[in-house]
């Protein structure tokens, strides 16, 4: 059981607390016991016990992974985002001056994203196989949840 703690919570990765602040895990030590993160609210150094890390970390994605896990390219994402087609993400500061920023999607994200694209009528001419059909959220739930779970799968 604690294995799969272990391949949810990877070096590099951009997590949420429950306090809203981004942070990056820039080391594991399992020895001791702790994880070694950055927190982007004050630029520094912390660190946080591993054993409740699991439950309060949120994981973040990139656009690059949002994508994969939507079946869409990153470019596409952007664009339908410039058009209105899609909800604007989070841009988080990666720098004091912020300049330097990046869309993180939360799984929530991920869930509205999946919602806006199914909304979204496809190319051509309607007929049969491409008419948008009623959403059902649990479904969508459902679905994206599946495809977390194999991209999490990937990544170990």
């Amino acid at each position: 059981m604690q294995e799969k703690f272990y391949a949810k919570l990877r070096k590099g990765q951009f997590y949420l607390l429950p306090s809203g602040v981004l942070i990056k895990i820039l080391s594991i030590r399992r020895e001791r016991n702790i994880l070694v993160v950055r927190k982007y609210d004050s630029f520094e150094n912390d660190t946080i016990p591993f054993d409740i890390a699991p439950r309060m970390l949120d994981p973040l994605f990139n656009i690059s992974d949002a994508a994969k896990i939507v079946n869409k390219k990153p470019d596409t994402l952007r664009k339908y985002e410039r058009q209105g087609h899609i909800p604007r993400v989070k841009q988080f500061a990666l720098n004091e001056g912020g300049t330097y920023k990046l869309r993180l999607y939360s799984r929530h994200d991920i869930l509205d994203l999946v919602e806006a694209l199914e909304r979204r009528r496809p190319p051509g001419r309607p007929g049969k196989t491409n008419m948008p059909g009623k959403l059902n959220r649990q479904d969508i739930r459902k679905r994206v949840s599946r495809k977390f779970d194999k991209f999490q799968s990937n990544l170990i």
